[in-house]
């Protein structure tokens, strides 16, 4: 079984043979994803007391393997079949911790060294052409990873001050656009690889996330599909179109295939699927991406008008959902969730006539018979909403939310007796039910029972919607009976919280 240490670096040769540099194991390990094998290079690089600890790792085009050693202060270079070609630094050298290294376009080496903090660069035969003293500007550094693009921009993790820094060619420092605190947790820039047209990929270890950044900084996107594999990413790399991984928080290897979507098809299927995450915001312009390509199913103006609607964007989500109903004019959740959006916006005609079509098709769907029934209550006519109850009821005789509305609709009929009964029932087998609670004692306070509607309202969770009402009804059913002083503290503690509550101020007046 593959178990990492703490420290790791990745890299990918021509035969996408995946090398990873195992510092605290002093270990180079070899992966053949095709086999699932896994080697242990065999390289005696010890000295003394000293062990081998590849911290860095680099493989060129020829697959000559780059790596670092802090405790030897070296870098080595190693050919294809294991051989040592050239031993760069060593004790009372320039190099006193290099930790990690990368290649430019010319073959020159890139060297981060911890201690300084310092970039010291060879040219491609091991000769020092430059070293770049960082540490007096990155106050506070801890870096651990280096990329180059092909303009020669130089760009390092510092995880210990959550940031990116880019160096340019003339050695300007910058940093780069952040996505702020995520899961209260700042982030950990870890690993750097540089993709095609020089983006720049980062692995956030903390927050299981990789960002994907131009190669001036700023944000392109945040890989929200692949998040959901990541569990403490580290080292990565890029090659071919395709991203490696060290998942260490499960001792494994991801390897992701970044082929973005290019016709109609792939943004469609993209779109639902930020969709069933959840992620409506980045849905929408994948889907609205596939109407332009020509994939204008209904599926698509469905999914977009629910992403509206999610959004609370209700009247952005009327003409999608129609344009659905238009191409599947027999779609019965369009027709439902058409209806929900209508009545969001208060077009309560709207709602009816959808929630009429879904109830045409489906006479049983309790959930459109029960919006309906709250329509026709809004609107005053409590006869429908009284039957459209019940039918609910009758249908599912579990379903709460349509009892509370059956009793509702009995308290505006004034029948107060027979909404006490139904308000009883729920409350008995699920006394947890808030909104049953506070209707009770609305029942309770209409036939004058002043002491039951307290010992109800009083019951009353503060963390539900009916808290500050049943607070007004407590302080009025103390009046009624003549307890002054209660009533008073009840209408004082709304004003405590609401100092615009409608009629408490008159109240306490009289």
């Amino acid at each position: 079984e593959l178990t990492f240490g703490t420290h790791l670096a990745i890299s990918v040769n021509s035969m996408k043979e995946i090398l990873v540099a195992d510092a605290d194991k002093h270990r180079l390990l070899k992966v053949d994803p095709v086999t699932n094998t896994i080697e242990v290079v065999k390289i005696n690089l010890a000295y003394k007391d000293k062990p081998f600890t590849p911290y860095g790792i680099f493989v060129d085009s020829s697959d000559n393997r780059y790596v670092t050693n802090p405790d030897l202060h070296t870098l080595l270079i190693i050919d294809a079949g294991g051989n040592i070609k050239k031993r760069i630094g060593g004790f009372n050298s320039i190099l006193k911790r290099p930790i990690d290294i990368a290649l430019d376009k010319d073959g020159s080496m890139y060297v981060l060294d911890a201690i300084g903090t310092y970039i010291h660069i060879f040219d491609p035969d091991g000769n020092s052409v430059k070293s770049i003293l960082i540490g007096d500007t990155l106050k506070d550094a801890s870096v651990t990873a280096i990329g180059i693009d092909s303009m020669k921009n130089i760009f390092i993790t510092d995880r210990g001050a959550s940031r990116i820094l880019k160096i340019s060619p003339s050695w300007k420092i910058s940093s780069f656009e952040i996505m702020g605190y995520k899961n209260e947790q700042p982030i950990s820039p870890m690993g750097i690889a540089i993709g095609k047209e020089d983006t720049v990929f980062i692995t956030d270890y903390l927050n299981n996330a990789l960002y994907q950044y131009d190669n001036t900084g700023n944000l392109i996107r945040d890989h929200l599909l692949i998040k959901e594999f990541l569990e403490q990413p580290s080292a990565i790399t890029f090659r071919e179109d395709t991203l490696y991984i060290i998942n260490k928080g499960k001792n494994e290897i991801l390897q992701f295939e970044l082929k973005y979507a290019v016709n109609g098809i792939e943004h469609e299927l993209l779109g639902e699927r930020f969709f069933e995450k959840g992620l409506y915001h980045e849905a929408i312009p994948e889907l609205k991406t596939a109407l332009e390509l020509g994939n204008n199913f209904s599926d698509v103006y469905y999914f977009l008008g629910l992403s509206f609607y999610h959004m609370d964007k209700f009247q952005e989500s009327i003409p999608y959902l129609t344009k659905a109903l238009e191409k599947h004019p027999e779609d019965v959740d369009a027709f439902f969730q058409l209806g929900n959006a209508y009545y969001k916006i208060k077009n309560l005609q709207g709602a009816v006539e959808n929630y009429q079509r879904v109830l045409h098709s489906k006479p049983d769907h309790t959930l459109a018979l029960y919006n309906i029934a709250e329509v026709y209550l809004e609107a005053g006519d409590l006869e429908k909403s009284e039957r459209l109850f019940r039918n609910a009821v009758q249908i599912s005789p579990d379903y709460t939310d349509a009892k509370i509305g059956l009793g509702r609709v009995l308290l505006e009929k004034c029948k107060n007796e027979s909404a006490e009964d139904i308000f009883s029932e729920i409350l008995m087998k699920t006394p947890e039910v808030r909104q049953a609670r506070y209707f009770l004692g609305l029942a309770f306070f209409n036939q004058q029972k002043y002491e039951k509607a307290i010992d109800t309202f009083s019951l009353v969770s503060q963390e539900g919607p009916y808290y500050l009402d049943a607070l007004y009804y407590l302080g009025l059913s103390y009046k009624s009976m003549g307890k002054y002083q209660k009533a008073r503290e009840n209408f004082e503690k709304i004003l405590s919280i609401k100092p615009d509550h409608p009629g408490v101020r008159e109240q306490l007046r009289k």
